[in-house]
């Protein structure tokens, strides 16, 4: 399938029949990204400023296998409609193909999706002659050269062994030109003097590691943010099961427990945007409007798109 080449973006996720996904099922706005390349190498991302995990991939009939990079089986997926901006994949339900369970992804070119999406003042972050600088979103960003430069960062920051036992929080602005250098770095938010001085080197050594961000065809300055995230044991294996409870409680719809459970995991993950999205989604199932919204807001402070649309939808 020549066509399948190149990135391509969910637009809409749906049941089987076309019936549209519940708000409070996260998939509905889960960004998903894959970008095939020839002759059977695959990305798969979930969030747009990365290519996202490596994989394989191969076409038989009307299907596509995903593949470790060791080939080991991982997913298949049912190419309902193809066209060149257009492609329509199915998710198999615990039935097969036919069960009404199944997910139906609606995709469209990266390119064509970004020129649909709206530019707007809140997109520039400084405008001087000859220097516009843009904020990073879905529609302009630049792009990494590996699979996500947080994990490049994360492992190749301290002494492998620096945050051993230890909980920190950094995030991180810095500018990639229109040349496709990044500089500009601030350090928003930093762990200590000494990680942060790590962190910094191990920026500098992948300073031209990124492909410029494009606007109308044209290469562009952009602000991109990056956030580390470690965890103390004692504090994220009590997160991990609050979240678990949670998540069961949620799945059956007691917005009261769940909301407990969350609230008991967001103390140790404050920073986790899949538990923000779902404790807002509670909130507003409890009739707290304004409480989802502010979780959801949150949501995007952290640079997250998942809450946009419930965001527009809800918090008006």
């Amino acid at each position: 399938m020549q066509s399948l080449i190149g990135s391509w973006v969910a637009t809409k996720v749906t049941y089987l029949d076309g019936t549209e996904l519940p708000d409070n099922n996260l998939i509905k706005y889960t960004y998903v990204k894959y970008t095939f390349r020839q002759p059977d190498k695959l990305n798969a991302a979930g969030v747009y400023n990365m290519y996202g995990t490596a994989l394989l991939f191969e076409v038989k009939d009307n299907l596509i296998y995903f593949k470790s990079t060791v080939g080991s089986f991982l997913n298949v997926l049912q190419v309902v409609e193809m066209g060149q901006n257009n492609l329509v994949l199915l998710q198999r339900g615990r039935n097969g193909f036919d069960d009404p369970e199944s997910l139906k992804y609606y995709f469209t070119r990266e390119t064509t999706f970004q020129n649909t999406l709206p530019l707007s003042a809140n997109d520039i972050l400084s405008a001087r002659p000859g220097d516009t600088v843009y904020k990073m979103s879905p529609k302009i960003y630049a792009l990494y050269k590996g699979e996500s430069f947080a994990t490049y960062l994360s492992e190749n920051t301290g002494h492998g062994d620096y945050m051993h036992n230890r909980g920190g929080h950094l995030v991180a602005s810095y500018r990639v030109s229109k040349n496709g250098v990044a500089d500009s770095l601030k350090i928003i938010e930093g762990i200590d003097p000494d990680f942060d001085k790590y962190f910094t080197r191990a920026f500098n050594s992948a300073r031209k590691d990124f492909t410029a961000a494009k606007l109308n065809g044209k290469y562009v300055n952009v602000r991109m943010l990056v956030e580390l995230r470690y965890g103390v044991g004692d504090i994220a294996i009590p997160a991990s099961f609050n979240s678990q409870s949670a998540n069961t409680a949620y799945n059956a719809k007691a917005w009261d427990v769940a909301l407990y459970y969350f609230d008991l995991a967001m103390a140790g993950l404050p920073f986790d945007r899949n538990n923000l999205y779902k404790r807002g989604m509670c909130k507003l199932m409890l009739g707290n409007t304004a409480g989802a919204c502010a979780d959801w807001k949150k949501i995007k402070e952290l640079g997250g798109t998942e809450a946009d649309a419930v965001l527009a939808k809800y918090c008006k």
